[in-house]
Parts: C-alpha cells; sequence; structure tokens
C-alpha cells in the first residue's frame, strides 16, 4: 500500500468506490473540488492505494472549523474513506493482494473484526 498526494488520475477510482450509486454517494464534483483546495494550500489531501489504484482518501483542514483544534493549531479530519475488503472483493470478483497477510492468508473480514469488538468476550490475540 502506498499513501501519497491525490492526482487527476483518481478521479474515477474514486468515484467507483465513492461516488454516485455507492452507499456514499459522493458526487463526483467532490474530487475536482478537493483537489482545488489541496493546490490553493487550504487543505491536505492523500491517496492510499494499491495495485496503482486508489482505494482511500482523505482531506485535511490546514485550518480547523473547530475552535479548540483552532487554538492547538491541529488541522482537521473533513473526509476520509476506506474501500473495504468485502467491498472491492465484490466489485473486482477476487481477493484483493491487500487482503492477504504476508504468507498469503486471507486477513479476516472486517465483520469478523466487528464481532470480536462487540462480543463481551474478552479479546485474545
Amino acid at each position: 500500500m502506498t499513501i501519497r498526494p491525490m492526482a487527476k488520475r483518481d478521479f474515477d477510482a474514486l468515484d467507483k468506490w465513492f461516488g454516485p450509486g455507492t452507499e456514499h454517494g459522493k458526487p463526483s464534483e467532490k474530487w475536482r473540488e478537493h483537489l482545488r483546495l489541496a493546490k490553493e494550500g487550504a487543505q491536505i489531501v492523500i491517496i492510499a492505494e494499491t495495485d496503482d489504484q486508489a482505494v482511500g482518501f482523505c482531506a485535511l483542514l490546514r485550518t480547523s472549523g473547530y475552535p479548540p483544534f483552532q487554538a492547538a493549531n491541529v488541522p482537521e479530519i473533513n473526509n476520509l474513506l476506506v474501500a473495504t475488503i468485502g467491498t472491492t472483493a465484490r466489485l473486482s470478483g477476487s481477493t484483493p493482494s491487500w487482503g492477504m497477510s504476508p504468507t498469503g492468508e486471507e486477513l479476516p473480514t472486517a465483520d469478523s473484526r466487528w464481532s470480536r469488538v462487540t462480543s463481551t468476550e474478552p479479546a485474545t490475540t
């Protein structure tokens, strides 16, 4: 996985995961707006990429509208979107390489991790 600045080439992948017709329903124009604000210096916009495809998006406001963040000079997460393993496998028809451990074992799905978090049983590792 690579973390890098957003580029125009990411728009199609972002639309696929988070755009119109998805559960997130973000309008396609949103990506252009975030990129414009990044170029103006108002935001930091980064992409998580795997297999040369954007699978995550984060926009940080350099100056937060939240007074405690302003006072501490802390950037604000304005938008954070991450494609899930189950979603990417469903859309691509296969298990993506980033859903595998270094030994080639399939990583737990979000559902199995969530069930451990919400369980009343103590977690074991």
